[in-house]
């Protein structure tokens, strides 16, 4: 497997598109173009920059692309933790007294909807959202927002 199909292969198991890829690790998003095609090849700083931001990645896969893509116990790690917290084992049959909840230590916050409103909202309809200033700094404007969970995870929004 070529690099540029390593690069290909990282973009895809992570569910980027080549220009959210190009955002998360700085760089120019027509170079993840150019070397995704194999029209160049990637330069080092290219790939300490994937490397940096995905550190789970071994270097071995990375630039000979040997091996896998991530350590075996970096996989059922992020697996344990993805898991953990979100499904609650069933309780012994021999124990018939229900099981306290599990709870998520995450702080959210109710939002407030009616039944009727909730059945209006579909996917294809535009959600509502509320505009808020920082009177602070008005001619300051967030460009991006990235959140960091701890199974390795991360969300970017632009």
């Amino acid at each position: 497997m070529e690099i540029s199909e390593r690069i290909k292969y990282i973009i895809e198991s992570y569910g980027f598109s080549p220009s959210e890829f190009a955002d998360t690790i700085d760089v120019p998003r027509s170079s993840i173009s150019h070397i995704t095609s194999g029209r160049n090849k990637p330069s080092l700083d290219f790939i300490m920059k994937i490397k940096n931001q995905f550190p789970e990645i071994k270097w071995e896969w990375l630039i000979d692309g040997k091996g896998e893509m991530k350590e075996i116990s970096e996989i059922s790690h992020e697996v344990s933790n993805t898991l953990s917290g979100h499904f609650e084992f069933l309780a012994n049959e021999a124990d018939p007294a229900p099981k306290e909840p599990i709870l998520d230590n995450r702080s959210e916050s109710p939002i407030p909807h009616s039944t009727q409103e909730r059945n209006a909202i579909s996917d294809s309809q535009r959600l509502g959202f509320q505009e808020i200033f920082n009177t602070s700094s008005p001619d300051k404007k967030i460009k991006r927002i990235v959140f960091f969970y701890e199974d390795g995870t991360f969300e970017v929004f632009n």
